[in-house]
């Protein structure tokens, strides 16, 4: 698991984005529903906010797969 501060950049087709301090976005496939309804991530108000954000990746199950790995939320904390 990973950890780290991201600021949050909005909710588009089904996907949280935040993005670093040097502007690299993330692209969240999958969050806790709890986290989004505490966090109010679907509310515009929350566009800027900066969060802890404690995520992991998945990883292909084969060689084979074509499909990229994602990220997924696991824990939110908002920062002052």
């Amino acid at each position: 698991m990973q950890s780290t501060k991201l600021k949050f950049v909005g909710h588009v087709t089904g996907k949280y984005i935040f993005e670093d301090q040097s502007y690299k976005k993330l692209s969240f496939s999958k969050c806790r529903k709890d986290l989004i309804e505490d966090f109010k991530l679907y509310e515009p108000d929350n566009i800027n906010k900066w969060f802890q954000v404690k995520f992991f990746k998945t990883k292909p199950l084969s060689s084979h797969e074509t499909k990229e790995q994602e990220y997924i939320i696991s824990d939110l904390i908002e920062l002052q």
